[in-house]
């Protein structure tokens, strides 16, 4: 098991001196995501200052100058094609870093602001899915001629809260929610999925479904986890602190070889006590 904090725990500073903090506090693996626009010279630059660290890359980083919402579901010719670029960039990048593991969201059925990203949407008509997924695919089958051998490509399964769920009910508007959606792209196409557990826990719950049943069906799909705890009606990125329900869960089942990150908002003390409650799995 390799255990990673993530960026985004870390509230103030800059990257370099997030980095740090998460360094100088016992995290030699550090998931990268969010945080400012930034030159590759620049990006390089403070990667290899750190050459214990072992980096990987979750979806939007950096933000652009101008911020998007990507999604390779979108029937917006604009909002694809920006999605597509942005995502090939980084695979760029990953491979000149010799970063070796970069995440992105799954698609959209409906498109939706930047603004909107992790809070109720506004109600829109749901797109075609079944052209939205051809959209999906097709990119998709680009990132992965690019990503080559030097990079492995994980699809991380949306969140469905119960905020949305009042707008779309069983209807699903995002694409890769439960199990049933796992299977279905399993079928269409070769991936590696990214299992958020607090997106799962809280879709699960929001369709009515057992998430215990649904973990246990799951888990051993996946190598790389995302782990955090909420009250299964919003994806909060709890640590333990507030409830351990999704840690019981998780516990129960074997976790070597597989990447886990934090993906904790809260002090950075909780933090070290979390990872100190998943090195005691191992």
């Amino acid at each position: 098991m390799e255990i990673f904090a993530t960026l985004s725990s870390i509230k103030e500073g800059n990257l370099l001196s997030k980095i740090k903090t998460l360094n100088d506090n016992g995290f030699n693996n550090i998931e990268l995501t969010g945080i400012e626009y930034l030159s590759y010279s620049n990006l390089n630059y403070i990667i290899n200052r750190f050459q214990n660290v072992k980096f990987i890359i979750h979806n939007y980083f950096p933000i652009k100058h101008r911020p998007l919402m990507l999604n390779l579901c979108s029937l917006d010719n604009d909002i694809y094609r920006d999605s597509i670029d942005f995502y090939l960039n980084i695979i760029n990048m990953c491979k000149k870093l010799n970063i070796r593991q970069y995440s992105i969201h799954a698609g959209y059925f409906v498109d939706f602001e930047y603004s909107e990203a992790g809070k109720k949407k506004e109600y829109k008509n749901i797109s075609n899915k079944k052209k939205c997924l051809q959209k999906f695919i097709n990119a998709w089958e680009l990132l992965l001629k690019n990503a080559g051998d030097e990079l492995d490509l994980y699809i991380e399964n949306n969140v469905y809260s119960y905020k949305d769920y009042q707008n779309w009910g069983q209807n699903k508007p995002f694409m890769l929610i439960d199990l049933e959606d796992f299977y279905e792209l399993k079928d269409i196409i070769d991936f590696n999925i990214l299992l958020d557990l607090g997106h799962l826990n809280v879709s699960c719950n929001s369709l009515d479904v057992s998430f215990a049943d649904t973990l246990d069906k799951i888990i051993d799909h996946t190598d790389y986890i995302h782990y955090s705890e909420n009250d299964s009606k919003l994806d909060l990125n709890h640590s333990p602190k507030i409830n351990q329900r999704i840690f019981n869960s998780i516990k129960k089942h074997n976790l070597k070889n597989k990447i886990i990150t934090l993906e904790i908002n809260s002090e950075l003390s909780d933090l070290k006590k979390t990872k100190i409650m998943f090195e005691g799995l191992s």
